[in-house]
């Protein structure tokens, strides 16, 4: 059976959202691992490359958020699915931990209560931008297209450079880890999605545009030129912004025929990926010192053993996750709590409609 063109595209955006889980696995990998800030800077070349291929995850989730949100039906049932998955990861892990550990580790405030106590702060933060989306949808779909490119890209460079350039974090972006950030990342990523302004460059002009981008970044983020390490790389930085709008402009494009459903699938944990990982007495288990020692390896070695623990941590968090996906299925929870959320708009807008006569 074929695909249409927009199955085709959601396969390609799935691709991109799950190489980003990946991408900040990997940011995480070799922060904690011990690969970045050694003693040893000059042979971080390596762990730098990986690092600059990375930085651009988090904006590229933000963007995609805004790609495809707008034009569509805030739900809010998808929000409270990502709660209690957060809310089941942040205390089932720390409940096993505290078993094995024979109570040395114990259930906390924050384990309870993960999204008020930022655990998590890419949720914590996304779950105030997701309160906000049916107003910035509605601007989004009545804003012209000059006007609405003002906005949102005028927004994310103001935000960018200030953040950039300026010591004093004049509007609280604090190097992007808030809802302020991911608000005008889903401005530019819907003017992206209902203009599609990049889809009159071709593929290998995006991909140029995407190695500039990343290579300046790698470079600097080496070398370590402080004054323009920000400006160059980093979440905030207009440079990993362009580069995170390009990749979202030709995964859109990709033609997933044989492969677009498994994708799809996989993709379903690309959140899970990102809570279990994160965790931070599972990280502290799973990546703390995992590449100690990698800066006396060749550089090929180097490549092997980031991509393989990588590939490890990818994988442990999907075993993990798959009881979690056979139990949402078989109690029917996504479609419970549509049902739930269609009862509870059902009756506000009653009452609206009783209190207004």
């Amino acid at each position: 059976m074929g695909t249409t063109a927009s199955s085709r595209r959601s396969a390609g955006l799935d691709l991109l959202r799950l190489l980003a889980a990946c991408g900040i696995i990997m940011i995480h990998v070799l922060g904690q691992g011990g690969a970045l800030y050694t003693d040893n800077p000059t042979a971080e070349l390596v762990p730098w490359f990986f690092g600059a291929l990375s930085y651009g995850a988090v904006d590229c989730f933000a963007l995609i958020s805004g790609y495809v949100g707008q034009g569509r039906r805030v739900r809010f049932a998808s929000l409270a699915s990502l709660e209690l998955q957060t809310l089941l990861y942040s205390v089932g892990i720390t409940a096993v931990l505290q078993l094995l550990s024979h109570g040395r580790i114990w259930l906390g405030f924050r384990d309870v209560f993960p999204t008020l106590t930022l655990r998590y702060w890419y949720f914590s933060a996304y779950t105030a931008l997701f309160c906000l989306t049916p107003f910035l949808n509605r601007a989004l779909a009545s804003l012209e297209r000059r006007p609405l490119l003002l906005c949102s890209l005028g927004l994310v460079l103001v935000l960018s450079l200030a953040d950039t350039t300026s010591s004093r974090d004049p509007f609280a972006l604090e190097g992007g880890f808030c809802t302020l950030w991911l608000l005008a990342l889903y401005l530019l990523g819907g003017f992206l999605g209902r203009f599609r302004p990049l889809d009159r460059l071709p593929g290998w002009a995006l991909c140029l545009i995407w190695l500039f981008t990343l290579v300046l970044g790698w470079l600097i983020r080496y070398f370590h030129v402080e004054p323009l390490e920000a400006l160059a790389a980093g979440y905030t930085s207009p440079f990993t912004v362009l580069g995170a709008c390009c990749l979202i402009a030709l995964f859109s494009r990709l033609r997933l025929r044989r492969c677009g459903g498994t994708i799809t699938w996989l993709a379903g944990s690309s959140f899970a990926l990102y809570v279990i990982h994160a965790h931070p007495r599972f990280s502290s288990w799973l990546l703390a010192g995992s590449l100690s020692g990698i800066l006396t390896l060749s550089s090929p070695e180097q490549v092997g053993r980031i991509l393989l623990r990588v590939g490890l941590v990818a994988g442990v968090c999907l075993l993990i996750d798959l009881p979690r996906r056979l139990i949402w299925r078989l109690l029917r929870v996504p479609e419970r709590l549509s049902r739930l959320e269609e009862r509870l708009r059902g009756r506000f807008i009653r009452e609206e409609v009783t209190s207004g006569e």
